[in-house]
């Protein structure tokens, strides 16, 4: 769905680490919404608006692989700035 809205997608590693069998990650987003965003509500047109987001991420890992993931996403900033849903 991301890469959809946005293709040229830059992301940016900010934190990385691990203890144990878990890695965590958080990194930072950010490109032009020039794709469809599909949504459950319908597709939104491309805006040619910038948006920039944060996640984060914890994988655990099992003999090299990872076998659970959790993300954290930031979703609301993005759909802020896409005019979705307003500021405050």
């Amino acid at each position: 769905m991301l890469r959809t809205a946005v293709p040229v997608l830059t992301s940016t590693l900010e934190d990385q680490f691990a203890e144990g069998d878990r890695v965590v990650s958080r990194w930072l987003g950010s490109g032009t919404h020039t794709g469809p965003l599909g949504l459950p509500t319908g597709a939104v047109a491309p805006t040619g608006r910038k948006i920039a987001f944060g996640e984060i991420r914890i994988d655990r890992f099992q003999n090299g692989r990872i076998v659970e993931p959790w993300f954290i996403p930031d979703r609301l900033t993005p759909w802020q700035q896409l005019s979705l849903i307003p500021r405050p």
